[in-house]
């Protein structure tokens, strides 16, 4: 079912034109590019999951305004649903640090730094994530199975971070999808995918639908996902609403 809807994306995304550099170019999606399941996409056209920040400033909507929806700290959200919590309704390392005399950074370079390094021990971070009960529900003899039902073959050392990034791919295309339906008779399209947010090619006529779809994209299989949402008459020059 993910592949199926990851496919009818990315077909229609590498049929949209956008103008990069003066010039209208379509971007050019795999499906089957990395082994966790996350999109990839060649240079050849619009490079827009490995675009420098300087170029974003060349990349045009087609419509009116590109629309982006990101959802906050996605990995870590979907290593907390996998550990059977709830989700916080605030910007997670604002969470975890409330009993802490840390910064927000400061927290969110100890939390990264000790999520991915099976050696790292933190009692603070152990005590909302369970990286050893999400690692073996999902480890398998030679790999990991994910929730959307994909198997990765891997060693136990990078079990946890393909299960981990794989679903919060796969939770994006899913939530994407839904956003598909909620415009498809209008002029509003899903131009393109990152690993954890989606980029619409916004239709001023569409306004009226803004926070709904803000709403849809946050409601996922897994809890409600904080959404941060921006608009900005290029990629670069983004403007949090």
């Amino acid at each position: 079912d993910i592949l199926k809807k990851a496919h009818i994306l990315t077909e229609e995304m590498n049929a949209r034109e956008n103008i990069y550099k003066s010039e209208l170019k379509n971007t050019n999606y795999s499906v089957f590019g990395t082994r966790t399941g996350r999109l990839s996409n060649k240079q050849s056209g619009i490079p827009i999951l490995t675009m420098k920040k300087d170029e974003r400033a060349f990349l045009e909507p087609s419509n009116d305004l590109f629309v982006e929806f990101d959802f906050n700290a996605a990995e870590l959200r979907t290593l907390l649903a996998l550990s059977g919590n709830e989700q916080p309704g605030m910007d997670i390392h604002e969470w975890t640090r409330a009993k802490t005399e840390l910064s927000r950074e400061d927290m969110k370079k100890r939390t990264f730094a000790w999520l991915y390094n099976p050696e790292a021990r933190d009692s603070l971070l152990e005590g909302f994530y369970d990286r050893d009960l999400v690692k073996d529900k999902y480890r398998y003899k030679d790999g990991v199975q994910t929730p959307f039902s994909r198997f990765i073959e891997t060693d136990e050392r990078r079990s946890l971070n393909y299960i981990v990034q794989s679903t919060s791919s796969d939770i994006c295309i899913e939530q994407a999808y839904k956003l598909r339906e909620l415009f498809k008779d209008c002029r509003t399209k899903i131009c393109y995918l990152l690993h954890d947010s989606v980029i619409l090619d916004y239709a001023k006529e569409d306004r009226g639908k803004f926070l709904e779809a803000k709403r849809i994209f946050g409601e996922t299989r897994f809890g409600n996902y904080v959404v941060n949402s921006s608009i900005g008459k290029n990629f670069r020059d983004m403007k949090e609403v």
